[in-house]
């Protein structure tokens, strides 16, 4: 290869960006519908969230 072929493809591959950003995002909105939690499921949550106090535990 060449040293005009190797400035080429650096040139090139330096003019290619990768596009990180998040894509747009529109949550589910909808006023007519109620949420709700489940009573099976709402003692489970309950406890994580217990849990995560007593032991000081962040969120991520």
């Amino acid at each position: 290869m060449s040293k005009d072929e190797s400035e080429l493809d650096d040139l090139l591959i330096s003019e290619t960006l990768e596009d990180y950003s998040l894509p747009k995002y529109e949550p589910y909105q909808d006023e007519e519908e109620e949420v709700t939690i489940d009573d099976q499921f709402a003692w489970i949550l309950l406890w994580i969230m217990n849990f995560r106090i007593i032991f000081n535990i962040p969120e991520t």
